[in-house]
């Protein structure tokens, strides 16, 4: 919360903070759009601002966040990075809430990595995160809230084996364990808590 003020020339011109756009918020403005698009004709309202404002929202998503090279979505960028990092959570709502046409539901199951042990919430780690055999909390760990997403996702869009790998990777950790743990290291699927 600090940063803005120690970074005055940095800081985001409008509203606050770090001036970035992800993959996963502007998936949840979409969504958000469409369900108020719904809510406003469901109580006899013009919906036409909200229809316009999720097209809007969707059609910059695929300009500005569509990787040909890797065959998925970044999943950030700003005025001076680009990540091409693949993101769980994000690739998951494009396909849940239709920002990815079939097209690029394959190429995204096809092109993202999935560990032994589930999706990572971030992969690959970010090298500064990535010492000896630790990954990043936020790059490079399983989430099983990411994975459940994967999961339903995978399923909807006809990949059944990908549903079941996240599934029973979601399900042995539940047995095992007794519980869902926060978070898990990718590769040896034990209860994990990542470098930060």
């Amino acid at each position: 919360m600090d940063w803005p003020a120690a970074n005055p020339d940095k800081r985001s011109k409008k509203g606050f903070g770090v001036p970035m756009k992800t993959l996963t918020t502007n998936c949840v403005y979409y969504a958000a759009y469409i369900i108020a698009g719904k809510l406003a004709e469901q109580f006899g309202e013009d919906s036409s601002e909200y229809v316009a404002k999720a097209q809007r929202t969707k059609d910059a998503i695929n300009k500005n966040f569509w990787n040909e090279k890797t065959g998925r979505y970044d999943y950030l960028f700003d005025d001076t990075i680009r990540c091409d990092h693949a993101e769980a959570l994000g690739l998951s709502f494009a396909m849940l809430f239709g920002v990815a046409d079939d097209a690029k539901c394959e190429s995204i199951i096809k092109n993202t990595y999935v560990s032994d042990h589930g999706i990572a919430c971030v992969w690959p780690s970010f090298s500064r995160y990535r010492i000896g055999n630790d990954y990043g909390r936020h790059s490079g760990a399983v989430w099983p809230h990411a994975e459940g997403f994967w999961a339903i996702a995978n399923l909807r869009k006809g990949n059944t084996a990908g549903f079941e790998k996240e599934f029973f990777s979601l399900a042995h950790k539940a047995v095992r364990d007794l519980q869902f743990a926060e978070i898990y290291h990718p590769v040896t699927g034990e209860v994990y808590g990542g470098l930060q």
